[in-house]
């Protein structure tokens, strides 16, 4: 009777497959931010899983107001170059995303002609070149935007920003799931409040 030889494995190299570690991180991110129960902290872990994400330096979001971007939330590092608490539609980078929906990349925040004066002018003192801002959406509406920042001139890939977007899409999941939740709160307060009145 022949004995079957037991299978050969594979050689393992060094070098890991960057796309499979990516996807790695993504499903660790998303999981670990559906656990995240605390209004204040999911914005809050958003912005550090992004930065986690991508190998980044800085990261931050904001969330759409009227016609207005909003600042909500936003790593340490970033914090001077987000300085500006509201941006209107249009208005340097993340305005961009706002009217278009699409993602913007920059490798150089230096000669991006679109970046407000005023920004650029924080990055650059702070040393900070690449860019990649992306779209949040609920309901085939653009609800903010997620930005990321690199120290070093950086020119984002393809499969980079998807990986960005798709994370970005679970986030607005995210964001939408807790709106709902506190506007259904809110509206059981009132009620209560009705009941106790008649």
């Amino acid at each position: 009777m022949s004995r079957r030889a037991a299978p050969r494995s594979r050689p393992r190299t060094d070098r890991e497959d960057p796309g499979r570690r990516r996807l790695e991180v993504l499903y660790d991110v998303i999981r670990r931010l559906a656990a995240v129960q605390e209004s204040e902290k999911i914005l809050d872990h958003i912005v550090n899983a992004a930065t986690t994400l991508l190998g980044v330096e800085a990261a931050g979001l904001r969330l759409r107001d009227g016609d207005d971007l909003v600042l909500e939330a936003r790593t340490e590092s970033a914090a001077e170059i987000m300085a500006p608490v509201r941006l209107h539609a249009g208005e340097s980078l993340s305005g961009h995303v706002l009217t278009t929906g699409q993602p913007v990349a920059v490798e150089d925040l230096v000669d991006d002609t679109r970046y407000d004066a005023r920004h650029k002018r924080a990055a650059v003192e702070l040393g900070f070149h690449g860019f990649l801002a992306v779209p949040l959406r609920a309901h085939e509406r653009v609800i903010g935007v997620l930005n990321v920042y690199t120290r070093r001139r950086r020119r984002f890939q393809p499969d980079e920003i998807a990986l960005l977007a798709t994370f970005a899409d679970q986030a607005s999941l995210a964001i939408e799931k807790d709106r709902m939740l506190q506007e259904a709160r809110g509206h059981a307060v009132r009620l209560q409040a009705l009941a106790r009145l008649n």
